[in-house]
């Protein structure tokens, strides 16, 4: 490829994006513009996507996404922040670890990291802004705990880099288990450490044995569906592992 066809693509490129047009859409009409000018055919474009979909690793991405839709849009996973309020409630800081304890569980349900921020945050953000947390703090813990969806399985980006390079998916997730754990329990340790200072408020909530059983029993679908989904993956990792 020319430098003048190069530099004609990512000026291409940055047309598109400053009119609107989706990432996705805009590297692909590139890849085309770029085939075409350089007398390649378009089936060696087209093959190797429409392998790389059929492969049984990226067909679960859509899935990932769709539990993580279907979390967010039907109140599922502010029953379980509100659980996890019910008991962590109590403590000093205790929507920072709610926060972290629910980015690990959303993580396991749903996988990409934005949907993680977006679902948590929305939640217990402005709850945490009304009773004194610091904003910026907030937003922070989202960040970073967030990021968990990205290293706790079904993590996404692991799918595609294992589709990619043909890595052992089982490897991925078995690593990434652990590494998100130990990451999630730095995060609680940071929380309990910033949380004596500026980083929570003093007014704590009253532990109610009634609120947590009512929250409990409203929350039991966002318990099982992470036991589904991630009891699914490691059993069956566990057969591949002792096979």
């Amino acid at each position: 490829m020319s430098a003048v066809l190069t530099l004609f693509l990512i000026v291409l490129l940055v047309f598109f994006l400053i009119i609107g047009l989706p990432i996705a859409v805009s590297l692909g009409l590139c890849a085309v513009f770029g085939a075409v000018f350089s007398n390649i055919p378009l089936s060696n474009l087209v093959k190797p996507m429409a392998n790389s979909l059929i492969s049984s690793p990226m067909i679960s991405i859509p899935f990932f996404l769709l539990v993580g839709n279907i979390m967010f849009e039907s109140g599922i996973s502010k029953r379980l922040i509100e659980f996890l309020n019910s008991f962590l409630g109590s403590l000093r800081g205790g929507l920072n670890y709610a926060a972290v304890f629910a980015c690990a569980l959303f993580s396991a349900l749903a996988g990409p990291a934005p949907i993680t921020v977006i679902a948590v945050g929305s939640i217990l953000y402005a709850e945490m802004s009304a009773l004194g947390y610091s904003q910026a703090r907030s937003a922070g813990l989202f960040t970073a705990a967030g990021s968990l969806g990205s290293i706790i399985p079904p993590s996404v980006i692991m799918v595609v880099y294992a589709s990619i390079t043909k890595a052992p998916l089982k490897d991925l997730f078995v690593s990434g288990a652990g590494i998100g754990v130990m990451i999630a329990i730095v995060f609680l340790i940071i929380c309990f450490y910033l949380g004596r200072s500026e980083f929570a408020p003093k007014r704590v909530l009253p532990f109610s044995f009634a609120t947590f059983a009512k929250t409990f029993f409203a929350a039991l679908p966002a318990v099982f569906i992470p036991i589904i989904i991630v009891g699914g993956i490691y059993f069956k990792l566990l057969s591949a592992l002792q096979s």
